[in-house]
């Protein structure tokens, strides 16, 4: 019986060698890169979604999720905000910075992470090529 189950075994591996495919190479992900504008561009703020206890997000150094982390906020804790674009993905993430002590942290959060919005009138992120 042993040496049934090892030809057979055997039989299976030559009969699966040659269903082998090899994937095709995935396409790379967005690089992490975005401009930065100065914290003095802030206008109005958003509070981040949840509460303090079981909600936290990354503000990220490039709006993609796959991106670096600049720094842990939690629910309730408040993002001043520069401006606004969408990722490649058309995902709408928000650049601002937060401050935690002496320390300010700035980055990108997901439009989805943000509960509301005080003072805020929408501005776009602009590159000037100038």
């Amino acid at each position: 019986m042993k040496r049934t189950i090892t030809h057979l075994s055997a039989a299976a591996a030559v009969a699966l060698t040659g269903l082998c495919v090899t994937a095709a190479p995935a396409s790379a992900a967005p690089a992490c890169s975005a401009p930065e504008w100065p914290p003095d561009t802030t206008d109005g703020f958003a509070v981040i979604k949840g509460d303090q206890w079981t909600s936290k997000f990354n503000l990220k150094k490039a709006p993609y999720s796959h991106c670096g982390n600049s720094v842990l906020m939690w629910g309730g804790d408040k993002l001043e905000l520069s401006c606004y674009m969408y990722n490649d993905y058309g995902n709408k993430w928000y650049y601002g910075w937060t401050r935690y002590g002496d320390n300010y942290y700035k980055g990108w959060m997901s439009a989805a992470n943000l509960e509301w919005f005080t003072g805020w009138s929408g501005g776009k992120c602009v590159i000037d090529e100038a």
